[in-house]
């Protein structure tokens, strides 16, 4: 809270939406939650030149009334899955990028600190085969503010996505 009135936003901001995925998980944790292969989110079934994108909205500091695609990991406990499925074999890329954006903290008056958003915890990407158990492929290379990716020669099947964080904080992606 800030002891200045502004009209210039309406709704939470981002450092809001990270307070209250680090409170409470984003909109996945609901119900038990996507922290297993067995309740993946479903992305649904990707087919050539597809796109399937998730979490799109994070990287700015003001957030509009309509922006409501936000996910996260909330601390180095959390995994996210994503489930997907194909019907044809394909060449499969995934991307994992961390979201968020600069922005000063600090008291009124006193010591300001510049936050980066998108170096909050070293995200890492895992890919799993239709059982959940063995890994297809992993990325983990590029540390704090730094995107994961994949590329792969799949067959048709369902697969799992698992997203997780190093640190213990939350981070938008």
């Amino acid at each position: 809270m800030e002891p200045l009135i502004t009209t210039s936003f309406d709704g939470p901001q981002l450092d809001d939406i990270l307070a209250m995925h680090r409170l409470y998980g984003d909109v996945y944790e609901k119900n038990g939650g996507n922290n297993s292969y067995a309740t993946a989110t479903p992305l649904g079934v990707v087919h050539t030149s597809q796109v399937a994108a998730i979490g799109l909205d994070g990287n700015q500091i003001s957030i509009t009334a309509t922006q409501t695609d936000f996910v996260s990991i909330d601390d180095n406990g959390d995994y996210d899955f994503y489930s997907f499925s194909l019907t044809e074999s394909l060449d499969v890329a995934i991307d994992l990028l961390p979201q968020g954006a600069s922005y000063d903290t600090g008291p009124e008056s006193g010591p300001v600190s510049t936050l980066d958003a998108r170096m909050l915890s070293d995200l890492s990407l895992t890919l799993y085969d239709s059982g959940g158990v063995n890994v297809l492929g992993a990325a983990n290379n590029n540390g704090l503010g730094g995107g994961e990716s994949l590329s792969l020669a799949l067959g048709p099947g369902n697969y799992y996505a698992r997203i997780g964080g190093a640190q213990n904080d939350v981070q938008l992606y």
